[in-house]
């Protein structure tokens, strides 16, 4: 099913005029159907809640009881929205427009498209977004399920059957975090055109939570060399009219075998968590250093459940007592331990730093000898942490 704004973005419906339903355009579509006004005789008992109806207006100008009539019982059907094509002069009458706000349907009035192209246009799109959840549940089966090497690899050929031996994979998110609408919108386009292009293509991109994540398969000689891997995905990007400068890239750089997909995949998310972080436009999961064992202690749940209890301590202190240990801490951390940093960026005397540190140690329960490298961990696991479940 889709959505009625998303119906709106497609290319033959950018002209269409609403007349009423601004609020109901969340409304699922999940067929779209003509009107046919000689099945009044049955009540057009074939129309429900999914339906979006195309209708013609210009019989009104000679049977406009017929014609009124007919809307009036369709839009008492709940359809999700009726489109009338008119020639601009007819206006639609007050009583079937405030009918329609009752009945919390949406209606649209054109003029030059045939119905036939429109009904192929959403079609297709329905078809799209089906293909393009059907591959998501497929990878969300390869990361989540628990399925033996041979079944991912079969699973990875189900979503392309193309896929060539070896596979470096990218997780790409978009840098705006309220860009969410936008990339669905712009991952059907993509969808889209790659369901209508007939050339046998050897990546393929699957819409994953707010992301995307590309996998991309290679003979053993044609894989990327070191080092290109971020201008060779960026290319890929370019290629299918994605801007990668409007992007977060994490990419799994060291070439695996189809069967490891699901560990490819699961690096590729890491580096993308790691670049968010950062704020960096590009990384690969090879030059993580430290952040690597840092996200693996992250998706370790185990151990995270205990990183944040210690959190959790730090925030009910400063809840309680309105201090700042834990925004102090974050801050000491992002500057490597440095106390006069620190001090002049949170406008506090070091000697107040000092003691905030000391005294979230002692609650902490942190051992002396190694109470950086432990803050360092639970402030940073933290934060990444963050950023993974946005």
């Amino acid at each position: 099913m889709i959505k009625i704004n998303e119906i709106l973005q497609l290319s033959l419906f950018k002209n269409f005029k609403q007349i009423c339903g601004e609020d109901y355009l969340d409304n699922t579509v999940s067929l779209a159907v003509i009107l046919e006004y000689e099945s009044i005789k049955t009540g057009y008992v074939g129309f429900n809640y999914g339906d979006f109806v195309l209708a013609s207006y210009f019989f009104a100008k000679t049977c406009p009881d017929i014609v009124n009539n007919a809307l009036s019982i369709i839009i008492k059907r709940h359809v999700s929205g009726i489109a009338i094509k008119t020639d601009g002069e007819v206006k639609l009458p007050a009583s079937l427009i405030e009918l329609a706000e009752e009945y919390h349907v949406p209606l649209f009035t054109f003029d030059g498209q045939y119905m036939e192209d429109l009904i192929l246009s959403i079609s297709e799109s329905l078809n799209t977004k089906d293909q393009y959840i059907i591959l998501e549940e497929k990878l969300n089966s390869i990361l989540n399920g628990h399925i033996d090497a041979h079944t991912v690899k079969t699973t990875a050929l189900e979503i392309n059957r193309n896929f060539l031996p070896y596979i470096i994979t990218a997780n790409i998110t978009p840098k705006d975090e309220n860009d969410n609408v936008a990339i669905h919108s712009y991952f059907k386009k993509l969808m889209y055109r790659q369901f209508r292009n007939t050339e046998v293509c050897t990546y393929s991109f699957i819409k994953y939570k707010y992301g995307i994540v590309l996998i991309c398969s290679f003979d053993k000689d044609s894989l990327p060399s070191n080092g290109t891997h971020c201008s060779y995905i960026s290319s890929i990007l370019n290629k299918v009219e994605f801007n990668p400068d409007g992007f977060n890239i994490g990419i799994c750089d060291t070439p695996l075998p189809l069967s490891s997909l699901r560990s490819s995949v699961l690096k590729a998310i890491d580096a993308n968590t790691v670049c968010r972080f950062l704020s960096a436009d590009c990384k690969n999961y090879t030059s993580l250093g430290i952040y690597k064992y840092v996200m693996t202690l992250v998706n370790n749940r185990i151990i995270y459940d205990d990183i944040q209890s210690h959190i959790d301590i730090l925030k009910e202190y400063d809840n309680t007592y309105a201090s700042n240990l834990l925004d102090t801490l974050i801050v000491y951390i992002k500057n490597n331990g440095d106390i006069s940093k620190t001090a002049s960026e949170i406008f506090q005397h070091t000697n107040t730093v000092r003691y905030r540190i000391k005294k979230a140690c002692s609650l902490l329960c942190l051992s002396s000898e190694h109470a950086y490298e432990e803050l360092y961990l639970i402030i940073n696991c933290y934060l990444l942490n963050k950023i993974l479940y946005l």
